[in-house]
């Protein structure tokens, strides 16, 4: 017997798009075998979400340290339709620890989030993770790379009306 929730029931599906770089000042991600009800994936960026569904997506990055700084804090959030909109996340590096550091705040988690209800798609939208803002002590190039032992991804829930 199973006391786990039986989501074909509550029409719930989810998917999992790993971290894979960044383009520009969007981050980009692989696109898996199965994409998830109602996502479409036009290229390594968009998330193309359709209508008759509500979605949630949480996102995460990888940061990995090099010379250039002694420390970085990224603020990045989702692009929907353009517009950036959800709750901001904020990863922070520091040259003084093999590890990567999370700040966590009432206002600044370490994955960005966001919520589509159904009813503010007519037919689809198209979601990206962005870089917002960059600060550091020092310079900002940074090494985008899958670290698995902190995977990242694009998490899609997507819930049917």
């Amino acid at each position: 017997m199973s006391y786990l929730p039986d989501t074909s029931r509550a029409g719930v599906d989810v998917s999992t798009h790993y971290f894979s770089g960044r383009s520009g000042d969007y981050f980009t991600y692989n696109t898996p075998s199965r994409l998830g009800l109602g996502v479409t994936r036009p290229d390594s960026v968009s998330f193309t979400l359709a209508s008759g569904r509500s979605y949630l997506l949480i996102g995460s990055v990888n940061l990995i340290q090099n010379s250039t700084f002694d420390w970085l804090e990224q603020d990045f959030q989702f692009e929907k339709g353009g517009v950036v909109s959800g709750k901001k996340a904020k990863a922070v590096i520091c040259k003084f620890t093999t590890e990567r550091l999370l700040r966590h705040t009432p206002m600044y988690r370490s994955e960005a989030v966001i919520f589509i209800p159904s009813s503010s798609i007519s037919t689809s939208v198209t979601v990206k993770l962005k870089v917002v803002a960059t600060t550091s002590n020092g310079g900002t190039t940074l090494t985008y790379s899958q670290n698995t032992s902190y995977p990242a991804a694009v998490q899609i829930l997507s819930v049917r009306d």
